[in-house]
Protein backbone atom coordinates (compact mmCIF):
# COMPACT_ATOMS: atom_id res chain seq x y z
CA UNK A 1 0.00 0.00 0.00
CA UNK A 2 1.31 3.43 -0.98
CA UNK A 3 0.81 6.49 1.22
CA UNK A 4 1.55 10.08 0.18
CA UNK A 5 1.41 12.34 3.19
CA UNK A 6 2.63 15.84 4.08
CA UNK A 7 6.16 15.87 5.43
CA UNK A 8 6.99 17.67 8.66
CA UNK A 9 10.19 19.06 10.11
CA UNK A 10 10.78 15.64 11.67
CA UNK A 11 11.01 14.19 8.14
CA UNK A 12 13.78 16.53 6.96
CA UNK A 13 16.61 14.00 7.57
CA UNK A 14 14.70 11.38 5.56
CA UNK A 15 14.07 13.81 2.69
CA UNK A 16 17.74 14.79 2.59
CA UNK A 17 18.94 11.20 2.66
CA UNK A 18 16.58 10.21 -0.16
CA UNK A 19 17.65 13.20 -2.26
CA UNK A 20 21.33 12.40 -1.87
CA UNK A 21 20.86 8.72 -2.78
CA UNK A 22 18.82 9.59 -5.85
CA UNK A 23 20.97 12.43 -7.15
CA UNK A 24 24.27 10.58 -6.75
CA UNK A 25 22.86 7.62 -8.65
CA UNK A 26 21.00 9.40 -11.43
CA UNK A 27 22.60 12.69 -12.33
CA UNK A 28 26.20 11.70 -13.22
CA UNK A 29 26.32 11.92 -17.00
CA UNK A 30 23.74 14.71 -17.00
CA UNK A 31 25.60 17.14 -14.76
CA UNK A 32 29.01 17.02 -13.09
CA UNK A 33 29.63 15.62 -9.62
CA UNK A 34 30.68 19.11 -8.56
CA UNK A 35 27.34 20.52 -9.64
CA UNK A 36 25.47 17.66 -7.98
CA UNK A 37 27.17 18.46 -4.67
CA UNK A 38 26.54 22.18 -5.13
CA UNK A 39 22.84 21.73 -5.84
CA UNK A 40 22.29 19.22 -3.04
CA UNK A 41 23.83 21.71 -0.62
CA UNK A 42 21.79 24.58 -2.05
CA UNK A 43 18.38 22.93 -2.43
CA UNK A 44 18.34 20.35 0.35
CA UNK A 45 19.96 22.08 3.30
CA UNK A 46 17.87 21.45 6.40
CA UNK A 47 17.31 25.19 6.86
CA UNK A 48 16.08 25.49 3.25
CA UNK A 49 13.51 22.72 3.62
CA UNK A 50 12.43 24.04 7.01
CA UNK A 51 11.93 27.53 5.56
CA UNK A 52 9.93 26.22 2.62
CA UNK A 53 7.68 24.19 4.92
CA UNK A 54 7.07 27.34 6.99
CA UNK A 55 6.26 29.31 3.82
CA UNK A 56 3.62 26.79 2.75
CA UNK A 57 5.56 24.91 0.08
CA UNK A 58 4.24 21.35 0.02
CA UNK A 59 6.72 18.56 0.71
CA UNK A 60 5.01 15.17 0.54
CA UNK A 61 6.72 11.94 1.54
CA UNK A 62 5.90 8.73 -0.33
CA UNK A 63 5.95 5.53 1.71
CA UNK A 64 5.16 1.90 1.02
CA UNK A 65 3.66 -0.32 3.68
CA UNK A 66 5.75 -3.45 3.82
CA UNK A 67 4.48 -6.90 3.08
CA UNK A 68 6.50 -9.68 4.72
CA UNK A 69 9.86 -9.85 2.95
CA UNK A 70 8.85 -7.18 0.45
CA UNK A 71 10.95 -4.21 1.54
CA UNK A 72 13.88 -3.53 -0.77
CA UNK A 73 16.06 -0.49 -0.26
CA UNK A 74 19.24 -1.44 -2.00
CA UNK A 75 18.76 0.71 -5.09
CA UNK A 76 18.98 4.40 -5.68
CA UNK A 77 16.63 6.59 -7.62
CA UNK A 78 15.94 8.55 -10.73
CA UNK A 79 14.35 11.99 -10.56
CA UNK A 80 11.70 13.44 -12.81
CA UNK A 81 12.50 17.14 -12.33
CA UNK A 82 14.93 19.70 -10.93
CA UNK A 83 17.78 18.61 -13.23
CA UNK A 84 20.57 20.92 -14.37
CA UNK A 85 23.82 20.86 -16.31
CA UNK A 86 26.96 22.98 -16.19
CA UNK A 87 28.20 25.03 -19.09
CA UNK A 88 31.65 23.80 -20.17
CA UNK A 89 32.99 27.32 -20.03
CA UNK A 90 31.95 27.80 -16.41
CA UNK A 91 34.17 27.00 -13.45
CA UNK A 92 33.43 23.97 -11.25
CA UNK A 93 32.41 24.30 -7.64
CA UNK A 94 33.99 22.23 -4.86
CA UNK A 95 31.98 19.63 -2.96
CA UNK A 96 29.47 21.27 -0.63
CA UNK A 97 26.97 18.47 -0.17
CA UNK A 98 26.66 18.66 3.61
CA UNK A 99 25.06 15.25 3.37
CA UNK A 100 23.19 13.85 6.36
CA UNK A 101 23.55 10.42 7.84
CA UNK A 102 21.03 8.08 6.29
CA UNK A 103 17.67 7.97 8.06
CA UNK A 104 15.76 5.57 5.85
CA UNK A 105 14.66 3.41 8.77
CA UNK A 106 11.12 2.11 8.48
CA UNK A 107 8.24 3.90 10.22
CA UNK A 108 5.06 2.31 11.50
CA UNK A 109 1.84 2.53 9.49
CA UNK A 110 -0.93 0.51 11.03
CA UNK A 111 0.56 -2.78 12.16
CA UNK A 112 3.36 -2.91 9.57
CA UNK A 113 6.45 -0.78 8.97
CA UNK A 114 6.61 1.61 6.04
CA UNK A 115 9.57 2.43 3.82
CA UNK A 116 10.21 5.94 2.47
CA UNK A 117 10.68 5.55 -1.28
CA UNK A 118 10.24 9.03 -2.73
CA UNK A 119 9.03 12.58 -2.29
CA UNK A 120 7.27 15.43 -4.06
CA UNK A 121 7.48 19.19 -3.60
CA UNK A 122 5.16 21.75 -5.17
CA UNK A 123 3.69 25.18 -4.55
CA UNK A 124 0.54 27.06 -5.60
CA UNK A 125 0.48 30.64 -6.83
CA UNK A 126 -3.05 31.90 -6.23
CA UNK A 127 -2.67 35.01 -8.42
CA UNK A 128 -1.85 33.04 -11.56
CA UNK A 129 -3.66 29.87 -10.45
CA UNK A 130 -0.58 27.81 -11.31
CA UNK A 131 1.11 24.97 -9.45
CA UNK A 132 4.87 24.65 -9.75
CA UNK A 133 6.03 21.04 -9.47
CA UNK A 134 9.56 21.46 -8.15
CA UNK A 135 10.52 17.91 -7.20
CA UNK A 136 9.29 14.41 -7.97
CA UNK A 137 11.73 11.64 -7.06
CA UNK A 138 11.44 7.89 -6.62
CA UNK A 139 13.96 5.19 -5.72
CA UNK A 140 14.65 2.92 -8.71
CA UNK A 141 13.76 -0.27 -6.88
CA UNK A 142 10.16 0.89 -7.27
CA UNK A 143 10.29 2.02 -10.90
CA UNK A 144 7.93 0.17 -13.19
CA UNK A 145 5.28 -0.31 -10.49
CA UNK A 146 3.14 2.69 -11.33
CA UNK A 147 4.32 4.76 -8.36
CA UNK A 148 5.52 7.65 -10.51
CA UNK A 149 2.07 7.86 -12.10
CA UNK A 150 0.48 7.81 -8.64
CA UNK A 151 2.75 10.64 -7.55
CA UNK A 152 1.86 12.74 -10.59
CA UNK A 153 -1.83 12.00 -10.09
CA UNK A 154 -1.49 13.14 -6.48
CA UNK A 155 -0.15 16.49 -7.68
CA UNK A 156 -2.96 16.78 -10.22
CA UNK A 157 -5.56 15.99 -7.56
CA UNK A 158 -4.13 18.58 -5.20
CA UNK A 159 -3.99 21.10 -8.05
CA UNK A 160 -7.68 20.54 -8.73
CA UNK A 161 -8.48 21.06 -5.04
CA UNK A 162 -6.52 24.32 -5.09
CA UNK A 163 -8.31 25.52 -8.22
CA UNK A 164 -5.15 25.58 -10.34
CA UNK A 165 -5.50 25.93 -14.08
CA UNK A 166 -1.98 24.80 -14.91
CA UNK A 167 0.90 22.71 -13.58
CA UNK A 168 4.43 23.58 -14.69
CA UNK A 169 7.93 22.31 -14.07
CA UNK A 170 11.54 22.62 -15.21
CA UNK A 171 13.44 19.59 -16.48
CA UNK A 172 17.00 19.34 -17.75
CA UNK A 173 17.20 19.18 -21.54
CA UNK A 174 19.37 16.06 -21.33
CA UNK A 175 17.01 14.24 -18.96
CA UNK A 176 15.29 12.40 -21.80
CA UNK A 177 13.72 9.75 -19.56
CA UNK A 178 11.95 12.39 -17.46
CA UNK A 179 10.87 14.40 -20.50
CA UNK A 180 9.27 11.32 -22.08
CA UNK A 181 7.50 10.46 -18.82
CA UNK A 182 6.04 13.93 -18.56
CA UNK A 183 4.96 13.88 -22.20
CA UNK A 184 3.10 10.62 -21.56
CA UNK A 185 1.34 12.36 -18.68
CA UNK A 186 0.18 15.15 -20.97
CA UNK A 187 2.85 17.80 -20.39
CA UNK A 188 4.31 19.71 -23.32
CA UNK A 189 7.37 21.92 -23.74
CA UNK A 190 6.55 25.61 -23.57
CA UNK A 191 10.00 27.18 -23.66
CA UNK A 192 13.72 26.75 -23.06
CA UNK A 193 15.47 28.55 -20.18
CA UNK A 194 19.01 28.86 -18.88
CA UNK A 195 19.24 29.94 -15.23
CA UNK A 196 22.41 31.02 -13.45
CA UNK A 197 22.38 29.34 -10.03
CA UNK A 198 25.70 30.67 -8.80
CA UNK A 199 28.92 28.81 -8.16
CA UNK A 200 29.69 28.94 -11.88
CA UNK A 201 26.78 26.64 -12.74
CA UNK A 202 23.55 26.98 -14.70
CA UNK A 203 20.34 25.04 -15.07
CA UNK A 204 19.73 24.39 -18.79
CA UNK A 205 16.08 23.35 -18.83
CA UNK A 206 12.83 23.01 -20.67
CA UNK A 207 9.72 24.43 -19.04
CA UNK A 208 6.94 21.89 -19.43
CA UNK A 209 3.28 22.62 -18.80
CA UNK A 210 0.10 20.65 -18.22
CA UNK A 211 -3.05 22.64 -18.76
CA UNK A 212 -5.80 21.30 -16.52
CA UNK A 213 -9.25 20.77 -17.95
CA UNK A 214 -12.03 22.70 -16.25
CA UNK A 215 -15.80 22.10 -16.44
CA UNK A 216 -16.07 25.03 -18.86
CA UNK A 217 -13.53 23.49 -21.31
Amino acid sequence: MTTIQPATADDIPTLRALARRIWLDYYPGIISREQIDYMLARMYAAKTIRRELAEGVAWDLVRLRAEPGALHTGGHGAPHSDAARAQASRKRAGSESGAPASSDSAHQFGSRPTEPVGFISYSFDAASRRVKLSKLYLLPAWHGHGLGRQMLQHVQDRSAELGALEIWLQVNKDNIRAIRAYERAGFSVRESVVTDIGGGFVMDDFIMVLRRRTPSD
